[in-house]
């Protein structure tokens, strides 16, 4: 029952952690990549097609 006990702990801390990052700190993650690809590649995504 011990290691049962530690494992459900585990996984709640494991759950909090991953909802915690889901929410947030990726939707601020994803915009600061989109502008910083933006002003990289000069707000023109044929710029990007063209180097290929």
């Amino acid at each position: 029952m011990f290691i049962i006990n530690i494992m459900n702990i585990m996984i709640d801390i494991m759950m909090a952690i991953s909802n915690w990052l889901w929410g947030w700190p990726l939707l601020i993650l994803t915009v600061v990549v989109a502008v910083v690809l933006s002003i990289k590649y000069k707000f023109s995504s044929s710029a990007f097609l063209a180097t290929r």
